[in-house]
C-alpha cells in the first residue's frame, strides 16, 4: 500500500532509528540480483584483453572474440551503461581490466575468477585470474544441477536445442554477469528452492553476495535451476533492473541523508541534474537543479526520467539504506512521482515497489 511504502521515505525524519514503527514497517515491505556491491567497478568503462593464445585447438579466433564481444552488446551493455572496451592482446605486465584466457580441458571452464572488481586478483581457490572461457565446451565439466550427470556444457545446450555460438553467447553473458559482481541466484538464502542447485556458497569459493534488492528470480541468467538453462542467452526483467542499479547512474534515496539524487532529468527538451532534499511535513524542496551537457558521459543515465505539468515522473530509484553492517546498501528499487505544490516544493504521489519486475 502507498501508505507503508511511502514511509520508506520517511525514514529519515524518524531519525532512523531501528526500533522505530515507520523503519521496521519500511524493513518489512523492502523486496531481498544478488551483488556482492563492495566490487562493483566504479568507472562505467571496464578494459578487457585476450591473453595471446595460439594453440589452434582453442579455437582463438577472430570469428569467436567477436561472438563473445556482441554477446556482450546486445546483453548487459545494451540495458545499462557498461561498456567493455579494448579487446586487444593483453600486454606482459599488470592490466587494469578483464583478462580473458581459454581453456579447453578444464572441469570448471567457462568461469570467473572472482564477483566484480576481484577478477584483476589471483582468485584464492582457482589460483587464475580474469575470466576462462572455452569455444570447444566438450569438456565434461562438474554438475551445476545436483540432477544433471556430469556432461559436457555443449551436450547440456543440445538438450535445450541451442547450438554451439548459442551457447557460447549463454557462457560470455553469464560470466560476465560475474564480473560486474553478481553471484549465483541459487545461492541465496531466500532462494525457495534450497537444492538442488545450491553448489558453490563455500568461502574458499568466494561468490557470495552481500546484498539482497529484488525478489529471488527463478529465470535469472545467473540462476542454474533456471527452466532450460543452458544455452539460453536471455537476461531476465530482474537481471536488466539488478545491472541499471549499479551501472545505470539512475536517480537514488539517501534515506540517511534524505537525499534524493536525479542525475538526469529531462526538462523542456534539456537533460538537468537536480538534488531534492526532504523536509518538515515529508515533502521535497530543491536544492538544486542546473542543465547539464549532454556531451559527458556522467550526464548519461539508462533510465529516462522527466519533468513537465508540474510532475516529476521517475521510473527507477534505488533506495538506499544502512544494512546489518552498518554500511550503506541498496535496499529496494522504485518507481515514483512527484508533483509541485503552489510553494515550489514537492509532495510524493505515486508510488510502485520493484518496477518491471514482471
Amino acid at each position: 500500500p502507498l501508505y507503508c511504502i511511502t514511509l520508506l521515505f520517511l525514514i529519515p525524519i524518524a531519525a532512523e532509528a531501528d526500533s522505530s514503527p515507520s523503519y521496521t514497517q519500511a524493513k518489512n515491505i523492502q523486496p531481498k540480483a544478488f551483488f556482492k556491491d563492495s566490487t562493483i567497478w566504479q568507472d562505467m568503462d571496464i578494459p578487457v584483453c585476450w591473453e595471446k593464445q595460439t594453440n589452434p585447438e582453442l579455437k582463438n579466433t577472430d570469428y569467436n572474440r567477436m561472438l563473445t564481444r556482441t554477446a556482450l552488446e546486445q546483453s548487459w551493455e545494451r540495458v545499462s551503461l557498461v561498456r567493455f572496451t579494448g579487446w586487444d592482446w593483453c600486454p606482459d605486465g599488470d592490466f587494469p581490466g578483464v583478462r580473458i584466457s581459454l581453456d579447453s580441458t578444464w572441469e570448471d571452464s567457462p568461469s570467473a575468477h572472482g564477483l566484480g572488481k576481484e577478477v584483476l586478483n589471483i582468485h584464492p581457490e582457482t589460483h587464475r585470474r580474469g575470466v576462462t572461457l572455452d569455444f570447444n565446451l566438450l569438456t565434461e565439466t562438474r554438475p551445476t544441477n545436483y540432477l544433471w550427470a556430469s556432461t559436457s556444457a555443449r551436450l547440456r545446450c543440445t538438450f535445450n536445442k541451442k547450438d554451439i555460438d548459442e551457447c557460447i553467447r549463454f557462457t560470455v553473458v553469464h560470466e560476465f554477469g560475474h564480473v560486474l559482481g553478481l553471484s549465483h541466484e541459487q545461492n541465496r538464502t531466500d532462494d525457495g528452492i534450497k537444492t538442488p542447485c545450491k553448489t558453490d556458497n563455500t568461502p574458499a569459493q568466494n561468490v557470495m553476495g552481500n546484498t539482497y534488492f529484488t525478489d529471488y528470480d527463478p529465470d535469472s541468467i545467473m540462476n542454474y535451476c533456471r527452466d532450460n538453462y543452458w544455452g539460453d542467452k536471455r537476461l531476465s526483467k530482474t537481471d536488466e533492473l539488478a545491472v541499471k542499479a549499479y551501472y545505470g547512474r539512475i536517480p537514488s534515496f539517501d534515506a540517511k541523508l534524505g537525499i534524493l539524487e536525479i542525475p538526469r532529468l529531462m526538462f523542456q527538451g534539456e537533460p538537468w541534474r537536480a538534488r531534492l532534499q526532504f523536509i518538515n511535513g515529508g515533502r521535497l524542496e530543491v536544492i538544486s537543479a542546473f542543465p547539464i551537457n549532454d556531451a559527458f558521459p556522467e550526464s548519461q543515465s539508462s533510465v529516462v526520467s522527466t519533468f513537465a505539468n508540474s510532475i516529476v515522473t521517475l521510473p527507477l530509484v534505488k533506495f538506499m539504506q544502512k544494512g546489518d553492517d552498518y554500511l550503506i546498501h541498496i535496499s529496494a528499487l522504485l518507481e515514483a512521482t512527484l508533483t509541485q505544490d503552489s510553494d515550489d516544493k514537492f509532495s510524493l504521489t505515486y508510488f510502485k515497489d520493484h518496477p518491471e519486475r514482471n
